[in-house]
C-alpha cells in the first residue's frame, strides 16, 4: 500500500487529490498551515491524518513513498527542504520555476 504525504493538503486541488488517493487504497496524510478550513474538515471525515506544518516529525516525510507539493509552496518552506532530501517529490502541476520565491 503506497503512502502519500501532501504538503499543502488543505487547498481545493490538493484535498481532492488526497481524497482520490485514499479512495484508491493509499495511506494518505499531509500538512497545512491552516487547519480550520472546510477542506480540512472534509479530509478529516475521510480519515486522512493532517498535521500543522510547523509541528510535524520528519519521519512522516521519510516514510512516505511519494511527497506531493502544491504549486504555491515557497522554496524556503521547511517541509519542502526536508522533502528534497528524500528525493520523493511529485509536484501537483508541471515543474517550472516562474518566480524566485515559489515553486510553480
Amino acid at each position: 500500500m503506497k503512502q502519500i504525504f501532501f504538503i499543502g493538503i488543505g487547498g481545493i486541488g490538493m484535498s481532492a487529490l488526497a481524497v482520490y488517493a485514499k479512495n484508491q487504497g493509499c495511506v494518505v496524510y499531509g500538512s497545512d498551515k491552516d487547519l480550520q478550513s472546510k477542506t480540512i474538515d472534509l479530509l478529516k471525515k475521510n480519515n486522512i491524518l493532517i498535521f500543522d506544518e510547523k509541528n510535524i516529525d520528519e519521519i512522516f516525510l521519510k516514510n512516505a513513498d511519494i511527497i506531493v507539493i502544491n504549486n504555491v509552496i515557497l522554496k524556503d518552506n521547511q517541509l519542502y527542504i526536508i522533502a528534497l532530501k528524500y528525493n520523493k517529490i511529485i509536484q501537483s502541476e508541471n515543474i517550472e520555476l516562474k518566480q524566485q520565491d515559489t515553486i510553480l
